[in-house]
């Protein structure tokens, strides 16, 4: 049995280190497989499981089978097949899920298991789709457990009398079930091979948001979908992850939207439209470079400027300022921008209007054209 590996963190460790958390565990001795079949790491990310053609001799012979029949494989029964590793209890807390994977192992022989994940995404990715499988070392595990069971720490203090709010208690990390060397899957990311060959002729403005799911796979949707000519709604990718909307997550998606769909996805005058979320602007900072974001939906931005004002007036500010984002003119955005109060103002100052308000962003995309 490994030793339980120790580690503490405060709100800024969480905050910057935030990880997604695991689906299951693979022993210490998978680490010969994972060097053997040249998991890749990249400028420090997570390893990426799928991107290059698994390496035949470690592929157990009944996944050869698998293989053989790559041709009629499909992305629902990749689904079934990883659905051992994702069963999880029904309407349970985050934090439940994460420890139960923590604590779990794969049935059968691990390696043999371990090796079958990447040959399952080579079949979609042979086929023209992109599959990508990605994993957590066991620290940042260890990272996943902290992030999850502070947030809902804090949710839970949100809900108590100012006078009764408890304080983090850090031991609490020494008590995780995360084995030294172990490797946890995060979950998978999905682009359709049609979405792939019709990227360039969508129009050049992407929706992107994420779903908590309340199934037996709990965690998160996040889906990136775009319009064709027709107004036909295209997906172009989603991921399944065992996570929270975070920096980490949000970069993982933007990732791997912009390796399956390259230049067309990330060109000059492309828009992205997507919550105003800290980790999303976080990571498009650091994933984009010539993509701009577009209309950032007002919900999140809304809720902290009612915080801001604080009560009382917290709810009129919030309710001014949905009016700003909605109104249909510019004259009509400033009629209304001079309603704001001054913390508002300030606060909303912060934030370009064409990033806000879709008169403003409406403006500039035609004044671009």
């Amino acid at each position: 049995m490994a030793r339980k590996k120790k580690m503490v963190a405060g709100a800024a460790d969480i905050e910057a280190n935030a990880q997604g958390p695991p689906l299951a565990v693979v022993p210490t001795r998978a680490a010969a497989l994972l060097k053997a079949a040249e998991v890749e790491e990249r400028d420090g990310q997570l390893p990426q499981f799928g991107q290059e053609p698994h390496p035949e001799e470690l592929v157990p012979i009944a996944n050869r089978k698998l293989v053989e029949n790559k041709h009629s494989y499909s992305h629902k029964q990749f689904k079934t097949d990883l659905q051992q590793y994702i069963s999880l209890a029904p309407h349970s807390s985050l934090v439940a899920n994460v420890m139960s994977k923590a604590k779990g192992k794969l049935l059968g022989d691990p390696v043999g298991e371990l090796a079958k994940l990447p040959v399952l995404a080579d079949m979609l990715r042979a086929q023209g789709h992109g599959c990508q499988l990605v994993t957590l070392s066991s620290a940042q595990m260890l990272e996943v457990l902290i992030e999850v069971e502070y947030k809902e720490f804090l949710y839970e203090q949100k809900s108590k009398p100012v006078g009764e709010h408890q304080r983090w208690d850090r031991s609490k990390a020494a008590k995780y079930p995360v084995e030294d060397g172990a490797i946890y899957c995060l979950g998978w990311s999905f682009s359709s091979a049609t979405s792939v060959r019709q990227i360039g002729t969508l129009i050049p403005v992407s929706y992107s948001d994420g779903a908590h799911m309340r199934s037996n796979a709990a965690g998160i949707l996040l889906s990136t979908v775009s319009l064709d000519s027709d107004h036909h709604v295209v997906p172009l990718t989603y991921a399944c992850l065992l996570t929270n909307e975070n920096e980490h997550s949000h970069t993982l998606q933007l990732e791997f939207s912009k390796e399956m769909h390259g230049e067309a996805y990330d060109r000059p005058g492309r828009r992205e439209i997507s919550d105003q979320d800290k980790g999303m602007e976080a990571a498009w900072g650091k994933v984009m470079t010539n993509g701009s974001k577009a209309f950032n939906r007002a919900r999140h931005r809304g809720d902290n400027v009612s915080t801001t004002v604080m009560k009382p007036g917290g709810s009129e500010a919030r309710r001014v300022y949905k009016q700003a984002v909605k109104a249909l003119t510019l004259p009509r955005l400033e009629e209304v921008k001079a309603l704001y109060s001054p913390q508002a103002a300030a606060y909303l100052g912060q934030v370009p209007d064409a990033a806000q308000y879709m008169s403003r962003s409406a403006q500039d995309r035609f004044t671009a054209i």
